[in-house]
């Protein structure tokens, strides 16, 4: 028999708890499936353009980025540059430094004798002319190479005769000797021309004439050359004392000419 000597419990009936419920059960909607994943699916990831699919393994490799490689170009074509640059730079200062150096002058000329022949004014001018022509080169490291030599001659600059001289090549200070000569058969003289040329020689016979020469030059020291430019020599105002003959001689002794480029 059981023990009547306790006190009956005095508060709630005890229940049985009820089995847990599931949280969807709860709240009033249809439990899922226990196989459906509970979270959200996460997005697709694009494909990056910026990398591609090595053939050898399953490995990406990064291309690199386009402005990355616009300033790799962009340094190269610097450092070209600057190279270039210096390059120029370096070289303008070795020819500097050899033209000073060298320092080429320019050839003298001077014409030593000039004599007349056959000399006839009319309505036009004829007679023969030779001049002695003295060229010094007065450059101690440099030689001088005259080629296509032009000469011409002319009376208060108009034309009367024209000849093309011998080319010919001076050493380091040397001095040549040229004869340059002309010769005119009726070369025509505009009329202001022909009175002034019969007034010089009727006045005292001096008749003063004028000598271009022209040539392509080129200046030479060993390794160091010039380019070839036209060379252009004046020799104005040559006196020449005509006789009654026909005939006559420089007067008033050598004259030097102008000589540029």
């Amino acid at each position: 028999m059981g023990d009547d000597s306790r006190p009956p419990a005095t508060g709630y009936p005890v229940h049985p708890y009820p089995p847990p419920q599931p949280a969807s059960a709860a709240n009033g909607y249809p439990q899922q499936p226990s196989s459906a994943y509970p979270y959200p699916a996460p997005p697709q990831q694009q494909p990056n353009p910026y990398f591609y699919h090595h053939n050898n393994n399953n490995n990406y490799q990064a291309a690199p980025p386009p402005y990355y490689v616009d300033q790799r170009r962009s340094v190269f074509l610097r450092r070209l540059i600057a190279g270039m640059m210096a390059v120029f730079i370096i070289l303008g200062v070795i020819l500097f430094i050899t033209w000073l150096v060298l320092r080429p002058k320019f050839p003298e000329f001077r014409v030593d004798s000039a004599a007349v022949t056959g000399f006839n004014l009319s309505s036009s001018v004829s007679g023969a002319w030779d001049f002695r022509v003295a060229v010094s080169n007065p450059n101690s490291k440099v030689s001088i190479t005259y080629e296509e030599v032009e000469s011409n001659l002319a009376y208060d600059s108009a034309f009367i005769a024209d000849n093309t001289l011998a080319p010919f090549a001076q050493g380091k200070k040397n001095l040549t000797t040229i004869r340059v000569s002309f010769a005119a058969s009726g070369s025509y003289l505009n009329d202001r021309t022909l009175k002034a040329l019969s007034a010089d020689r009727s006045d005292d016979g001096v008749v003063g004439f004028e000598v271009r020469i022209f040539s392509r030059v080129l200046f030479d020291a060993g390794i160091w050359r010039i380019r070839r430019r036209l060379l252009r020599v004046f020799c104005d105002d040559l006196k020449i004392a005509i006789g009654s003959s026909g005939s006559g001689n420089m007067t008033g002794g050598a004259k030097g000419c102008r000589v540029g480029w």
